[in-house]
């Protein structure tokens, strides 16, 4: 039978050709028929990552989204309330999953902060904030919106600055990992996907249990 890794590189012309379609507007070919193409290679991924660690069952209601820019496929734990989103553009493939039980990130132990920042070895780590702050605090406070922030300064100034601002637990957040097809390989891709999509669930099991 041939391995996984092999079924997912024979797609990469599919890829390819996507991302070249959503660059070129005079694309002759079946968009139709290539979004489903990529909406099937991103159920692939999901499949594989997911059985990796032994999730698949939790993801059974996945959707997928066609936006034209961006095809994803979006999926929930519904005992958890963990999201997360796979997503392919002209950019390259991304992995996001939200942060459950945010307030509880004060309270975690150091070898939990290791975990979280191992993540920048699996691929691109970016924390996307949910527009937690309005535009007036970051007028009355610069310093805490710096041009050329860090994750970690961002995950700080939640955990930190927004209870003391709002009076409120910290906001929710997401974490996404990305793959820029100009600087991985599908093998890569493929390899290190299942690797992070493994982490940030641990992360959250973490999370949930407090400890």
């Amino acid at each position: 039978m041939e391995p996984p890794i092999e079924q997912f590189r024979d797609q990469v012309e599919t890829i390819i050709e996507f991302t070249q379609s959503l660059y070129d507007k005079a694309y002759k070919g079946d968009r139709a028929v290539l979004g489903i193409s990529v909406e099937a290679l991103l159920f692939d991924l999901l499949e594989e990552w997911s059985t990796h660690n032994d999730t698949s069952q939790l993801w059974i209601k996945a959707e997928s989204e066609d936006l034209g820019g961006v095809i994803f496929i979006h999926a929930q734990d519904e005992a958890t309330n963990v999201d997360l989103q796979i997503l392919i553009n002209k950019d390259g493939i991304f992995l996001e999953m939200n942060i459950v039980c945010p307030e509880k990130l004060p309270t975690m132990p150091d070898d939990f902060w290791q975990q979280w920042l191992e993540l920048n070895s699996f691929g691109k780590f970016e924390l996307i904030e949910n527009e937690s702050f309005g535009d007036n605090d970051k007028k009355r406070h610069p310093e805490l919106f710096p041009v050329e922030g860090s994750n970690i300064f961002a995950m700080m100034r939640n955990i930190i600055a927004f209870p003391l601002l709002y009076g409120e637990p910290i906001a929710w957040c997401n974490l996404s990992i990305n793959w820029p097809f100009d600087q991985y390989s599908i093998r890569e891709v493929f390899e290190k996907g299942s690797l992070a999509f493994e982490r940030l669930w641990h992360l959250n099991k973490r999370l949930i249990a407090g400890k």
